[in-house]
């Protein structure tokens, strides 16, 4: 059993050598970032279609499923043809969504506030719908970015903040060491 899966990988990992030779200039983490904006636009097909059309949530999540198979096999191209954090960091500003936005600044407005903070609140602040902040906060909650107290109230996560900077740390380090900064 073992052979077989250590084959299978190394099966794998040749054929997407020999695909990356086929194609040495393609942009693979551009193509991967696409892939993932593609899936994360099926995921709200999923959520936006009636539980009633269970056949159609389950093609609509196996198309996820294979834009996310997708996207792995593109980022694991990249890792071969050596891709650039650099390249990396420009392409990702383009995966960024106006929710994906929203979603900065609502980490942003709760790293400056000592205590929860409601969704209406915000939506106040940012002068747009509480739905809206709601909906930006829920994905938070998935993420376990931000925490939802008794009161329907929202903080950042403990340690959240020195993940992002230990991340933006670590990019500008290996930008500093390739000589771009």
């Amino acid at each position: 059993m073992v052979k077989g899966v250590v084959w299978n990988r190394f099966e794998y990992i040749s054929r997407l050598k020999k695909e990356v030779a086929e194609d040495p200039e393609a942009k693979y983490v551009d193509l991967a970032l696409n892939a993932i904006e593609k899936a994360q636009e099926l995921k709200e097909a999923v959520d936006s279609t009636p539980g009633i059309y269970r056949e159609r949530k389950l093609e609509l999540m196996k198309a996820v499923i294979e834009k996310y198979e997708e996207a792995v096999n593109l980022l694991i191209k990249a890792i071969l043809v050596g891709e650039s954090a650099e390249m990396a960091l420009r392409k990702l500003e383009r995966m960024l969504s106006a929710r994906a936005t929203l979603r900065t600044k609502i980490i942003a407005a709760l790293y400056g506030e000592e205590e929860p903070v409601g969704p209406s609140e915000l939506a106040e602040k940012f002068g747009i719908s509480t739905q809206a902040v709601h909906e930006a906060l829920q994905e938070l909650l998935k993420l376990n970015v931000v925490e939802k107290d008794e009161k329907g109230r929202y903080s950042l996560r403990s340690g959240v903040m020195d993940e992002v900077f230990r991340l933006i740390w670590s990019a500008v380090t290996e930008l500093k060491a390739r000589g771009v900064l």
